[in-house]
């Protein structure tokens, strides 16, 4: 049996069901037991390597609308020049400290 953290107090076997110290069943109000398992979070590069995999294709008509291959690029571009604003922004203010 193990001690549940968000019910202090109550145990719960291994049969899923939620018993009170002395062991005897839960029953002062319905519950639910669920228990999540990792399947081990893809890494962030993996799943924007899958993307820019599809970007070509995707472009040139395959897979799906080439419009919305168009929007996802566009915004990337305009991401990504926001981003280097930034950066600029940051270098600037450092060198001007200094």
């Amino acid at each position: 049996m193990q001690k549940p953290d968000s019910m202090p107090g109550l145990l719960m076997h291994v049969g899923s069901k939620a018993l009170c110290p002395p062991g005897e069943p839960f029953r002062d109000s319905s519950y639910a037991i669920y228990s999540i398992r990792g399947e081990g979070a893809q890494e962030a590069g993996r799943e924007i390597d899958q993307k820019i995999a599809k970007l070509p294709l995707e472009l040139d008509g395959k897979g799906n609308s080439g419009r919305a291959a168009v929007d996802s690029l566009r915004d990337t571009m305009e991401g990504h020049t926001r981003f280097k604003k930034i950066i600029r922004c940051q270098e600037l203010l450092k060198k001007d400290k200094n």
